[in-house]
């Protein structure tokens, strides 16, 4: 296969992902996309399934969104897709595929004139919910049209290679996650109803997390050190922001530890900045994390934070955070203590906001496109 023809060529860029809804993965796209449309390239999204609720985003950073394809059957995903990558301004294109199905469907679509790119943005196998020997198997048909792996994290790579799923074409590129603040002005009367509307007062001192309510994120850990902490600072209050199949789980947890009066159950929001306000301490107590992008959320809040020594978690707080062993409610609740003093949570909150200056999208870009230069000129 030859190289890309022309500098035009090179600047398409087709982004493939399972689909358009509000996560991780979806909304790093939507940052690299618009990096890469602000940098002059032309960008297209496809997605295969559900509702396109970050669409209009998409649309508004100047990428095209397509959704011919999505919610139809694969064999025809496929064949809709290979025919709009056979077009001849596509020859030489980039093809990005993000997350296991749309990376099936991508290596099944690409011409041989084009460059296909996975990114992995989890630590599970490529085929979480099979056998190992079928998710090598997907692995490989994939990898035989891949140029370049780029995984999100370091501890995503020491995953890959965990489950044997190894590129058969050179190393596999590490790119951290990039974070594009918000360029609009928090709504301070949005903060002073919240504080009414979940009775917290100015003195109190409150911890809180952003996350689904599922296994992976071990609530059950931080409750249980919420609950040992509050015994010395009743007053004390935890906001758990985000909803999942454990809710009524944790609810009957918080109240089984007498803690349930000091534990507002938020449930998933759209204005997680504002939420985000209200706290003195942000706490991820999560049991395995392939990047954290609610850390850079909380970085840009200015929040101290406490984190489990565990998967990316480290490789993304550095020395910004504070880190207790994974799953150790004793360990967590010392220091959460340890943050009630005022000058350590400035210090912390000063650390995070300088932090978050090394996930700039502009850095994520040139990382990515040098993975694309060098997908290019591999024979």
């Amino acid at each position: 296969m030859g190289k890309a023809s022309s500098k035009e060529s090179v600047n398409q860029v087709i982004h493939i992902i399972t689909t358009l809804m509000r996560g991780g993965a979806e909304n790093q796209l939507l940052i690299l996309a618009s990096e890469q449309v602000s940098q002059g390239k032309d960008v297209h999204v496809f997605f295969l399934k559900d509702k396109s609720e970050l669409a209009a985003e998409f649309k508004l950073s100047g990428a095209s969104v397509h959704a011919e394809i999505a919610n139809i059957s694969p064999l025809r995903q496929v064949s809709a897709l290979r025919k709009f990558l056979g077009e001849s301004r596509f020859r030489g294109a980039i093809v990005h595929g993000h997350l296991p199905r749309a990376q099936i469907i991508a290596a099944l679509s690409v011409e041989k004139s084009q460059f296909l790119i996975c990114s992995r943005h989890d630590e599970d196998k490529f085929f979480p919910n099979g056998h190992l020997w079928f998710s090598r198997l997907l692995f490989k048909l994939v990898d035989r049209k891949t140029r370049k792996w780029i995984a999100i994290s370091q501890s995503v790579r020491e995953s890959m290679n965990k489950y044997g799923e190894n590129p058969k074409r050179g190393e596999i590129e590490v790119v951290h996650y990039g974070y594009r603040s918000a360029q609009n002005k928090l709504d301070s009367s949005l903060f002073e109803e919240l504080s009414e509307t979940y009775d917290i007062r100015e003195e109190q001192f409150v911890v809180g997390c952003v996350a689904r309510l599922v296994w992976q994120k071990d609530h059950a850990t931080l409750l249980k050190a919420f609950g040992i902490y509050s015994s010395k600072n009743p007053k004390a209050r935890l906001i758990l922001i985000g909803d999942g199949p454990l809710r009524n789980q944790l609810i009957e947890l918080a109240r089984e530890l007498g803690i349930l009066d000091s534990v507002v159950f938020v449930g998933k929001v759209s204005n997680v900045r504002e939420h985000l306000q209200l706290l003195d301490v942000f706490v991820l107590s999560s049991i395995t994390e392939g990047f954290g992008l609610v850390l850079l959320e909380a970085m840009e809040a200015e929040l101290p934070i406490i984190a489990s020594k565990i998967s990316a978690i480290p490789e993304v707080l550095g020395d910004s955070g504070l880190l207790f062993e994974t799953g150790n409610p004793r360990d967590l609740a010392r220091m959460i203590e340890l943050l009630e003093i005022r000058q350590t949570r400035d210090n912390y909150s000063d650390m995070s906001r300088k932090k978050l200056k090394e996930y700039a999208p502009e850095i994520m870009f040139a990382k990515i496109e040098n993975v694309y230069e060098k997908a290019v000129l591999i024979l």
